[in-house]
């Protein structure tokens, strides 16, 4: 097969010989399916994807060094547990999406040295994970909250109800049923064809419609879940510390009420954010259906959407960061250790250059007569 995406508007060449590919077939094909790589409003915008991406990395991978430095007991707490996990899935999505906008990057700007031909279908291999890492971070962040949900809900049964094997259960389940419903989707529509001779067709054919509507329902139920889970929580904070007789419950609360705040900010930065991911996933599945009305603005705004997802795994860390008291101490714990170490790296390199001096000395008097 013999693809290629150079020219002003790519042509999936092994479409025009084949009668089975119908007129709507390949007006996607080739405007959707290759619009996005020569198109000069869309190349502008990789460096900020690759920038964007480059903050999220360094951000989440500092802040996961911070959550494992926190004192022992709170780390091993369900809580910090979930938390970790949500710094994991902000870095695997920030991860994904860094590898695939550096490979668009590579192949805009040196067409030469990067081809279609050796790029072959891992660019949409690479898009179609990053759009799959989306729902880990939701699923995190609901993590969270049902953690939390239990702390006010049932406090004298917290500790019997959430443990750290149930933690992981619940999130690990959720993560994995996500990817084996995403590999699910693509065998259903491979439909026994070779996959390198129908890389394109797969991709922009009905499995686009299909994981679109997947994602998109997904991270929309999630949030709404999320949203009114929340709601109903920090209703029952505002009626436990209403009472008139102070409880050791409404105490409890009133301590942690900087946490609960906390979490309704994490619950902030998805709507905000995440929101827009969502949108950006629709305007794929809206072009795909009608290519006749301004494909190239939703384009653009699919584009613009995706970037501002892309601050969320940004967001997430100074959140937390900057408010729970226990991960500035974890903050604290890595920079004094790693001054340690720079501390120590100095005094053995400095001592080493003393002891060569004093050695180089002692030398040149016995020599010298």
């Amino acid at each position: 097969m013999s693809d290629t995406k150079t020219g002003d508007v790519g042509w999936n060449v092994s479409c025009l010989n084949d009668s089975s590919y119908n007129e709507s077939e390949l007006t996607w094909f080739n405007h959707s399916g290759y619009f996005n790589y020569t198109y000069d409003g869309f190349s502008m915008l990789y460096p900020y994807e690759v920038a964007l991406c480059s903050v999220g990395i360094v951000f989440n991978v500092v802040s996961l060094l911070a959550l494992l430095h926190v004192k022992k007991p709170t780390r091993r707490s369900p809580f910090h547990l979930a938390l970790r996990f949500l710094a994991c899935t902000d870095l695997l999505f920030s991860s994904a999406d860094f590898i695939y906008a550096m490979s668009m990057l590579l192949y805009t700007n040196t067409s030469e040295a990067f081809s279609a031909e050796s790029l072959g279908c891992w660019d949409e291999i690479l898009n179609d994970f990053a759009r799959l890492c989306m729902v880990p971070p939701l699923v995190a962040t609901t993590g969270i909250v049902i953690v939390q949900a239990v702390s006010i809900l049932c406090p004298l049964r917290f500790s019997a109800i959430v443990n750290k094997r149930r933690v992981l259960l619940s999130l690990g389940i959720p993560f994995s049923l996500t990817i084996c419903i995403h590999l699910s989707l693509h065998i259903g529509h491979l439909n026994g064809r070779q996959y390198g001779e129908d890389c394109w067709q797969h991709f922009y054919g009905e499995y686009l419609s299909s994981s679109t509507w997947y994602l998109g329902l997904v991270c929309t139920a999630l949030e709404l879940f999320n949203c009114a889970l929340y709601t109903f929580l920090w209703w029952q904070i505002k009626a436990v510390l209403k009472k008139d007789m102070p409880s050791q419950h409404a105490q409890g609360i009133r301590k942690d009420i900087k946490l609960h705040v906390t979490i309704g900010l994490l619950l902030v930065t998805i709507i905000l954010f995440w929101t827009p991911a969502v949108v950006m996933l629709f305007l794929m599945l809206s072009i795909k259906n009608d290519w006749t009305f301004d494909p190239y603005g939703r384009f653009l705004a699919q584009k613009i959407a995706g970037l501002f997802a892309l601050l969320n795994p940004i967001i997430d860390p100074i959140v937390y960061g900057v408010r729970l008291p226990e991960v500035k101490d974890g903050y604290r714990r890595m920079w004094t250790k790693l001054s340690s170490c720079w501390r120590k790296k100095r005094e053995i390199s400095k001592s080493g250059t003393i002891s060569d001096n004093v050695h180089g000395k002692s030398f040149r008097s016995r020599v010298d007569p």
